[in-house]
């Protein structure tokens, strides 16, 4: 099992640098889980790229509907947010981090993932030296 974040699953349906590293994850051999967050922060990536002029009315609904379409079709096996606040809440104070992005590692954590993959240094950075299956994927200089 992968945990993906909101980072990795919106580079899915936004055509931006790493965008393809992202989307091999969806063709791998291992089952990919994610908080029930996911579903939210997900959206607001695409909708925050329409809000900024980046994604045009249709294409960000059209975005939109295929993240919906995948999970229903089982993409992602979603975690329920309530069976990881608690450990997610000691995560966050652990590492001086978001409770959001603590719950994909309360997610890794409860469900005995192999790795969590994230596109954000930032978090990277305050989870790996706890955490060390925390994966940073960020695009080559060549894209």
């Amino acid at each position: 099992m992968i945990v993906v974040d909101a980072s990795i699953a919106a580079k899915w349906y936004l055509n931006e640098p790493g965008s393809e590293e992202a989307a091999a994850l969806l063709t791998c051999a291992s089952v990919l889980i994610a908080p029930a967050l996911v579903q939210i922060e997900v959206n607001g990536a695409i909708l925050r790229r329409y809000r900024e002029g980046l994604l045009s009315l249709e294409r960000a609904r059209e975005a939109c509907d295929l993240w919906d379409a995948d999970l229903a079709a089982g993409a992602l096996r979603l975690v329920p947010d309530g069976v990881l606040i608690f450990p997610a809440r000691a995560i966050a104070f652990q590492i001086r981090h978001a409770i959001q992005d603590c719950l994909y590692l309360a997610a890794a954590v409860e469900t005995g993932a192999a790795s969590l993959v994230t596109a954000d240094p930032t978090f990277h950075a305050r989870a790996v030296s706890a955490f060390p299956f925390v994966d940073l994927r960020v695009p080559t200089r060549s894209q």
